[in-house]
């Protein structure tokens, strides 16, 4: 039985070479030079996405999602469309198809909206090349026929030579090597006028996949020779992944493993530069045949496993070649019926797909191996059949590889029948292609069949004929299995130890990344704290001067004022301690971190590039550290003053717009929808910086425990005399314990959904202020990863 391995063709996706490099670094310089809202930046945007495409992936996202946005703020559409075309090449690396077609559905309707014809041209090619990278090639070829009819009316060289390259690719897929050969032959007449490398070297690649899947190896491997010099020229990784792939796999094919493994690393190698998992799952499917054949079914059982899993939700055609291996696995545990039925259910799961995307050529080897698990039921009739459409398919197209196994088997059974001269017709069209592509054990195995049937029409000639050809086969067979044999351990040791030094690399790697990222959280910490803790310190220093004081006076006055004053002296002891469980526990540690950061500076251990990398993590952590200040300020200050300050008619639309300001960053870094409800007639009568603080407290809780995309809304109703506030959120919400505690004294510090800190204080001064402005505060409702809603109400304004 044949196995699946998977060789690639190169579609015209985007690259980017040490040319591009260099068009990207002026492109940046450029990019500095224009203001942040005009159309010449949205271009520049969108040009460095396109150079990004493959370099960089996230780059990529960065800029193109840049480029929307500042596109859709100054309604400038081509930009929009060419923002969601880029992002679409994103999500395709990333391998999240379906917001690929979301994505260039978006920019064709605009492109079509302004009558775009080079930008409906590029969009319907990527289209194609994402269908046909996922195994649907009809769509893909559809999709290609499109943007080829736009790069006619556009009369683009460039744009025509890559239009050919991929239908031709589409095309080879489906095994229509005559007209694909064709569309080839177009573009590299386009290419070479134009002089575009890489296309001719696409080209070459193209040409490498017809030859061996017709079975020409001499031919394949000198045409993926021609393509992956220009690749390194080029300096393409992903382009000689795919060089590596495909002669690692003629490599396995003509049993030379040890060539073929290093092929196969260096794929992999390629693979994980570029960070493609539909390239990886390709990788695992053909190592795992390399194990196959060195007679490792348990390990090769495993790697096709893991291919499987890689490629079931992002390549179809990677899915199915896996399955059809591992049913060639179950297949071969002859006496368990039950694997015997499994592997035909995959392998029938395998023919749906190859009919639905009219893949014949591929065909003619599942029909094979489906009729020889029927052979090992005993079922020659279904066999038979079988056997007859694999011919059928391979000889359509003239798949020399799979018809010499076709042919051989179908004269086998034809002997078991007595069919003797039906058996020497198909024996000797086995025999002959299988010396043509010297397939030794092909000609031994169909040759035992030839003697066997001459033998019984008493042509002893003949017969000893193929006899001794056997003969002279086995010797030279025999010697060479002995230097497979030897090639195979060679290829198995050198395999498991490459597997070994990669995995050390890899735990190696992720140490040194944890060390660094704790090394950074310590700077990040002592920098956005250390300025504060001096502060906080004089402040305690003073509250604590001032309260001697007042205990100084109390002590000259009545008995029952002493009583008072020390009732009073141990509330603000119990205040006191607050404060300094907060110190304790939010700036204590990181004045330790800046000391340690103190030192490492010193001793010269932090470069400027480091210290500077560090300035936007700083910034973050100082953001948030200046809420937790403002409150412990407002806490501190309440405490000494002990008074009242004057109320006034407040617009709860005006304060809550004021406060959407402060936090207007957070809320978009986390894209959350905030909603308010507000009649901007609507005041209540209260302290208007103790109103500003309840709700700027309020919507940072609501912020810090949302996630990403979520919602957010103020509320804002008059209920009698009163004026009820609410601000809900669609976040992790509170367990009824947790509610419970949140304005009864206790500090809570609970870690936000992007790691944001904070210590509790803030809820507990809210209701301090409310409660002080004569109102009430409560949690409404809420529920674990439900949202929270939290209400207040204050008197209305007369």
């Amino acid at each position: 039985m044949k196995k699946y391995i998977l060789l690639l063709l190169i579609s015209c996706v985007f690259q980017v070479n040490h040319a591009q490099q260099k068009t990207i670094d002026s492109l940046l310089i450029e990019l500095e030079s224009f203001n942040k809202g005009n159309i010449e930046r949205v271009d520049l945007l969108n040009e460095l996405a396109y150079h990004y495409s493959k370099s960089k992936p996230d780059s990529v996202f960065y800029f193109s999602n840049e480029a929307r946005m500042l596109s859709e703020k100054i309604e400038y559409p081509k930009g929009i469309a060419d923002a969601l075309k880029n992002e679409a090449i994103y999500f395709y690396y990333q391998s999240e198809v379906n917001k690929s077609f979301e994505n260039l559905d978006k920019a064709i309707s605009i492109y079509k909206d302004n009558d775009d014809i080079k930008g409906l041209s590029s969009a319907y090619n990527n289209y194609g090349l994402i269908y046909n990278s996922y195994g649907n090639h009809q769509e893909a070829f559809k999709k290609y026929e499109k943007a080829l009819a736009y790069n006619l009316i556009l009369k683009d060289t460039f744009s025509l030579t890559r239009g050919y390259v991929n239908q031709a690719n589409s095309l080879s897929n489906q095994s229509k090597f005559d007209e694909a050969k064709d569309l080839y032959e177009k573009g590299m007449t386009l290419a070479k006028k134009t002089e575009d490398l890489e296309q001719q070297a696409n080209i070459y690649n193209g040409y490498a996949i017809i030859a061996e899947r017709t079975g020409e190896f001499k031919e394949a491997k000198a045409s993926i020779l021609k393509a992956q010099g220009i690749y390194e020229k080029l300096d393409l990784p992903g382009n000689l992944f795919i060089t590596h792939n495909n002669t690692a796999n003629i490599n396995r094919k003509q049993a030379n493993y040890v060539e073929a493994i290093q092929n196969f690393q260096e794929a992999l190698k390629y693979a994980n530069q570029i960070g493609n998992k539909r390239y990886q799952g390709i990788v695992y499917n053909n190592i795992a045949s390399c194990w196959y054949d060195l007679g490792d079914n348990q390990k090769a059982l495993e790697m096709y496993q893991e291919s499987v899993a890689i490629a079931e939700k992002i390549d179809q055609r990677t899915y199915m070649a896996g399955i059809s291996n591992i049913a060639l696995i179950y297949s071969e545990d002859k006496d368990n019926l039950e694997k015997l039925d499994e592997a035909l259910a995959l392998y029938k799961k395998v023919e749906t797909h190859l009919l639905e995307q009219e893949t014949y050529g591929e065909l003619s080897n599942t029909y094979n191996n489906i009729a020889k698990v029927y052979l090992q039921k005993e079922d020659t009739i279904t066999a038979k059949a079988n056997f007859e459409k694999a011919i059928k398919f391979a000889e359509e197209k003239s798949n020399k590889y799979n018809l010499t196994s076709s042919y051989s088997s179908l004269a086998e059974l034809s002997l078991i029948k007595k069919k003797y001269n039906q058996a020497i017709e198909l024996g000797e069209k086995s025999i002959q292609i299988a010396e043509e592509l010297e397939l030794l054990k092909e000609v031994i195995n169909t040759a035992e069949i030839l003697v066997s049937a001459y033998e019984a029409k008493e042509n002893y000639k003949k017969a000893l004929q193929y006899q001794k050809r056997i003969d002279q086969i086995s010797k030279d067979l025999f010697n060479e299995e002995k230097s497979k044999e030897i090639g195979r351990l060679e290829a198995e040791m050198e395999f498991k130890a490459k597997e070994q030094k990669i995995r050390l690399e890899n735990e190696k790697e992720l140490l040194q990344k944890e060390v660094s990222l704790r090394r950074q959280e310590k700077i990040n910490m002592a920098f956005a704290v250390g300025m504060i803790a001096f502060l906080i310190i004089i402040i305690l220093l003073f509250k604590n001067k001032r309260d001697k004081e007042k205990a100084n006076k109390k002590l000259q006055n009545s008995q029952e004022k002493i009583e008072n004053q020390n009732e009073e002296l141990k509330e603000l002891h119990h205040q006191k301690n607050k404060l300094f469980s907060i110190i304790s526990h939010d700036l204590r540690g990181p004045l330790q971190s800046l000391n340690s950061f103190f030192e490492m500076a010193l001793q010269n251990e932090i470069s400027d590039a480091e210290l500077k990398s560090m300035v936007p993590e700083i910034n973050k952590n100082l953001q948030r550290t200046i809420i937790l200040t403002d409150n412990l300020l407002n806490w501190s200050s309440k405490l000494v003053k002990r008074q009242q300050s004057k109320k006034s008619s407040v617009s709860i639309l005006k304060v809550t717009n004021n406060v959407e300001d402060l936090f207007q960053t957070s809320i978009d870094k986390k894209y959350i929808k905030l909603t308010k409800i507000i009649d901007e007639d609507l005041k209540v009568s209260a302290v208007e910086d103790s109103l500003d603080l309840v709700i700027r407290n309020l919507l940072s809780n609501a912020i810090k425990f949302s996630d990403e995309k979520g919602e957010i809304e103020i509320s804002a109703t008059q209920i009698s005399d009163n004026v009820q506030v609410c601000i809900k959120d669609t976040g992790i919400g509170m367990t009824d314990n947790q509610a419970k505690k949140v304005f009864h004294g206790e500090l809570n510090s609970v870690i936000g959904t992007n790691n944001e800190k904070g210590s509790g204080i803030g809820l507990l001064l809210c209701k301090d202020f409310i409660e002080e402005n004569d109102g009430k505060i409560w949690v409404e409702k809420t529920a674990p990863n439900q949202g929270t809603s939290i209400c207040f109400t204050l008197a209305k304004a007369e």
